[in-house]
């Protein structure tokens, strides 16, 4: 069984086009592919055991893919986004999930939990993925963080790094962003930003008008992934990714 190391296939299949195609940067190998597809990005063959394939597509893929549903009946001349708290929990664990799922968490474990040594590889990966969700949870991580959507309506799409999220700081507050399409993002902005995103208690959708404002948002999404030496950036254009390349250190170091 191939598994989806880190970012799901629910949000990379929103990426191709109507070919079940697109482009992505290989940032271990520095190379453009033209022939990506989400059924085979960032997998590895028997990387996680089949109890753990069951427990992401039943506790986080799954629910995912309706938040995912959800989202696509959205009205958006609508300027503002109604988010229950299951709406939230959904989108929390999903978040959860890609730190959980990080070659980052899973090398800190390796030197910081004496005790996975003696595990398998698999096993180290469920004990891993299974208990950082958990431990999120149970420490209610990011649950005083606003939950939005931006909408790019500019004519550059987003690209999706598969390591799934990237931080920013504006205006001194932080945003982190998710893409979920070319044109959609969700995001999670600490709560002093509230006076910019709700509106009559209400969560304002972030529209964003300009291009430059999009391409430095993939340049931060591109150089994070790269700083993490492993993954891919997805993109439904090429020509953003070779910017994007020529541009970025980690493709010069």
């Amino acid at each position: 069984m191939n598994s989806h190391v880190q970012m799901p296939r629910c949000v990379l299949k929103r990426f191709e086009d109507k070919n079940h195609r697109y482009f992505y940067y290989d940032v271990a190998k520095e190379v453009i592919g033209s022939n990506g597809r989400s059924s085979s990005t960032n997998t590895i063959k028997g990387y996680f055991r089949k109890e753990t394939e069951d427990y992401l597509n039943h506790s986080i893929e799954t629910p995912f893919s309706d938040v995912l549903l959800f989202i696509d009946t959205i009205e958006f001349d609508n300027p503002s986004v109604y988010t229950n708290q299951l709406f939230r929990e959904r989108v929390l664990s999903y978040f959860y999930a890609l730190l959980a799922r990080s070659q980052q968490t899973l090398e800190s474990s390796k030197k910081n939990a004496i005790y996975t040594q003696f595990l398998s590889e698999q096993d180290q990966r469920h004990f891993v993925v299974t208990k950082g969700i958990q431990e999120a949870k149970n420490r209610r991580l990011f649950e005083d963080y606003l939950i939005t959507l931006a909408i790019n309506k500019t004519n550059l799409p987003f690209v999706l790094p598969t390591r799934g999220a990237y931080s920013i700081l504006l205006n001194e507050l932080n945003y982190i962003f998710l893409p979920i399409d070319p044109k959609l993002a969700l995001v999670l902005a600490e709560p002093k930003a509230q006076d910019f995103i709700v509106k009559n208690n209400i969560h304002a959708f972030v529209e964003i008008k300009g291009s430059a404002v999009v391409n430095n948002l993939n340049k931060v999404a591109f150089q994070q992934q790269c700083d993490d030496n492993w993954g891919f950036v997805v993109s439904t254009d090429k020509e953003i990714l070779e910017g994007l390349r020529t541009k970025n250190e980690c493709s010069q170091t």
